[in-house]
């Protein structure tokens, strides 16, 4: 079973990505970076809803872009997520990259329109952008691993 040295916080050594894709039929779930990708933004989207539950807006400040977020704004962005982390959850290299883009573009659109300090943004971009580094590598190294077995 593969036990990592880095945390969530840290970028993974080449080894422990590489070990990730050899043992990928025999770790857990949790063990697995594309896994991390969509509970990370699943738990981020429930935060959404749950904020937008009561009023059916978020007022976060008082910028245009941030306080017009409505619940369907949230439900359309949840969906558009949910669609491509089914990719993602089949380790579909694009999807990877195509998800950390769209997060990127949304955390600095938040950045850019809010008021407020962007370091909660910038903290939760650097999470993600670590967590798809990481599921891109492995993604890779198990396309390698299955093209040499066919050989």
């Amino acid at each position: 079973m593969a036990e990592y040295k880095s945390s969530i916080f840290s970028l993974p050594t080449k080894e422990e990505m590489w070990e990730e894709a050899e043992n990928y039929h025999t770790i857990k779930f949790y063990n697995k970076s594309k896994n991390l990708i969509i509970v990370f933004l699943a738990i981020g989207m429930l935060l959404s809803l749950w904020l937008t539950a009561n009023n059916n807006v978020v007022d976060l400040s008082n910028t245009d872009l941030v306080s017009n977020l409505t619940r369907v704004d949230v439900i359309y962005g949840f969906s558009l997520y949910a669609f491509f982390l089914i990719f993602v959850f089949f380790n579909h290299r694009w999807a990877i990259i195509l998800v950390a883009l769209i997060y990127t573009a949304d955390k600095v659109l938040i950045m850019i329109g809010s008021g407020t300090s962007p370091i909660g943004s910038l903290i939760f971009l650097a999470i993600l952008l670590g967590l798809s580094y990481r599921a891109f590598f492995v993604a890779s190294n198990l396309k390698k691993i299955k093209k040499q077995k066919t050989e």
